[in-house]
């Protein structure tokens, strides 16, 4: 579960969390375009790695000592090299969702749609004594510590992006916890067979319970959230990759191809090889 801290900037109330770590060390091969309800930050410690961003077909590419902010709801995945290799370490971060309108770090990421990049000896001194952390096995409350450095790492960004928060009240911790986690399954394991009973699952409830909760959080039933998210995915594979129809099913999640062809139809009002036709990027 992610560690969710309270600290003060500029005398405004911030509600953060956190989620624990691992450094990851490789090649990255055949990540699947993503999207967070949270901002997340890739460190590269070692090597290189692109963020490929596929709805705008830009890259970026990190080498040690950079991170980059990606905005929430942006889609992306990394990518190295054919014989490449990186060290990076990924971490995420998100805001009391009730204090958000009107936050200006919030407004600079929704405005800026793209990945903000930084390169300072503050952030990779900070870096390193996380890698530190996360490399002693010993440490009975590592993620704690992990945690605390991430977390001054999130606040000396926002100094520098803002002078003032202007956040409102805090939302009750319980009920951030289960927004995170119903919105990250759907934007994130769309694809996947567990559907409500993996949810269900890991928020400890019923799926009728789980059901319900994500009805009254967003006023739509998991079955028309998880079907749009999944049409979204439809879109960029089918402008910005060479798979054929059939396997853009598969790819999001759909066990026949005339089931995500129906999906499609029903969507968009025509069908995905008319939709490529028209939007495929030449």
């Amino acid at each position: 579960m992610p560690y969710v801290f309270s600290a003060a900037v500029d005398k405004n109330q911030l509600h953060i969390r956190v989620a624990p770590n691992i450094i990851q060390q490789g090649s990255l091969v055949d990540e699947r375009p993503h999207k967070h309800f949270f901002i997340e930050f890739h460190y590269v410690y070692q090597g290189e790695e692109t963020l490929f961003f596929p709805t705008e077909e830009k890259r970026i590419t990190l080498s040690a000592g950079m991170i980059a902010m990606i905005p929430q709801g942006v889609y992306h995945c990394a990518e190295t090299a054919p014989d490449g290799k990186v060290t990076r370490l990924c971490f995420n971060f998100s805001i009391d969702p009730e204090g958000m309108r009107d936050n200006p770090i919030y407004l600079i990421f929704q405005n800026a749609g793209q990945a903000l990049i930084f390169q300072d000896p503050w952030i990779c001194g900070a870096m390193e004594r996380c890698k530190s952390v996360l490399e002693d096995e010993a440490d009975p409350i590592q993620e704690t510590r992990e945690g605390v450095i991430l977390l001054d790492v999130i606040l000396e960004l926002f100094r520098r992006l803002s002078k003032g928060m202007g956040l409102h009240r805090r939302t009750g911790e319980r009920e951030l916890r289960q927004k995170w986690l119903i919105e990250e399954h759907i934007w994130t394991r769309y694809h996947a067979p567990d559907g409500l009973k993996g949810l269900a699952e890991k928020m400890f409830l019923s799926q009728r319970q789980t059901r319900k909760l994500v009805k009254q959080f967003y006023g739509e039933d998991y079955k028309t959230l998880i079907v749009r998210q999944r049409m979204e995915m439809a879109q960029i594979y089918l402008q910005s990759h060479t798979l054929s129809l059939e396997e853009v099913g598969e790819k999001i999640g759909y066990r026949s191809y005339s089931g995500f062809h129906l999906a499609f139809v029903r969507t968009f009002g025509m069908t995905p090889g008319e939709y490529r036709d028209r939007h495929k990027v030449k």
